[in-house]
């Protein structure tokens, strides 16, 4: 059955942490119909954690699951701005 999910992301997400929260991720999606993110209080994410992201998007929207932001910080948008994957992320 799906169902809603609302997941609230850590203070980090860098190469230190990208496997755990790779599974974390995994499994917030797994049956879900939506997921949403809350980024509020992520003040470091590096490449890694912003290419980790930018794979859970594309996986949800392959699987037609419903993905997005309840709030991100501006750590996020800045450093996913640096890489490009802005809008792979979709943040405006």
């Amino acid at each position: 059955m799906s169902a809603e999910n609302t997941l609230k992301l850590p203070e980090e997400i860098s190469i230190a942490n990208v496997g755990d929260w790779q599974d974390k991720l995994a499994a917030a999606l797994q049956d879900a119909s939506s997921l949403t993110l809350d980024a509020a209080e992520l003040s470091r994410v590096d490449t890694a954690g912003v290419q980790l992201l930018a794979v859970l998007f594309k996986q949800a929207q392959s699987s037609g699951v419903s993905i997005g932001w309840s709030a991100s910080s501006a750590t996020l948008e800045t450093t996913a701005s640096q890489l490009g994957l802005k809008s792979e992320l979709l943040l405006n």
